[in-house]
């Protein structure tokens, strides 16, 4: 009796577990491909948070080293063919001025995002780091006004450029590629102040130690 008893409780047990592991499976299955999405969807995003740190970090740097690497080729070669060759190439002086042209209103972006300018900073070194940061959110909203005020007449000045179709003399290139550049700068340096802007007013509503410490 017991032996059966063990027997019929064992094969119920048996099924049981047979049902279970099937049930298991197949709601694995269901889920398997909801959850390779979300993982998907985690990477892919990651990647693009990574690719737009990246970008916070270095677009000005970037641009002018491709920039600084292309004036140099070109004026390499030109020196080459007027020296080795004794024919001189028409376009690569020009080329070149223009490179150095968004090379220039690039590294205004650069300049921002650095705090690299030509400043005075006796009187302010005086404060400590909430009031050298309230100046600088002074200055930073001086500097956010005067941008946002020349991005309408960098507007105007790229569209008359559409306007005229006028070319390059020796490249051949739409102007409207080389005077897009007070645009673009602009736009980036507006850009690059507002994030100068909110650390630095996250400085002055901050209430830590160190700046009880300063004072």
């Amino acid at each position: 009796i017991i032996d059966f008893i063990y027997e019929s409780y064992r094969q119920k047990l048996f099924a049981v577990c047979k049902v279970f592991r099937y049930n298991l499976v197949e709601q694995i299955v269901k889920v398997l491909p909801e959850f390779v999405k979300i993982i998907t969807f985690v990477i892919e995003n990651r990647k693009r948070c990574i690719m737009l740190k990246w970008l916070d970090e270095n677009l000005e740097e970037f641009l002018m080293l491709a920039l600084l690497i292309a004036m140099t080729v070109i004026m390499g070669i030109q020196v080459f063919a007027r020296y080795a060759l004794g024919a001189s190439l028409s376009w690569s002086e020009e080329l070149t001025r223009y490179l150095f042209i968004w090379s220039g209103f690039i590294s205004v972006s650069y300049c921002t995002k650095k705090c690299i300018s030509i400043k005075i900073e006796q009187f302010v070194a005086m404060f400590p780091r909430r009031g050298k940061a309230l100046f600088k959110v002074v200055n930073h909203t001086i500097e956010l006004a005067l941008f946002l005020y020349l991005i309408p007449y960098a507007v105007l000045y790229l569209k008359s450029a559409f306007e005229s179709g006028q070319v390059s003399p020796a490249c051949q290139i739409p102007m409207y590629y080389i005077q897009a550049a007070p645009l673009f700068s602009f736009v980036l340096v507006a850009f690059r102040i507002i994030q100068r802007w909110i650390i630095e007013f996250k400085i002055v509503i901050r209430k830590d130690d160190k700046d009880k410490e300063d004072k």
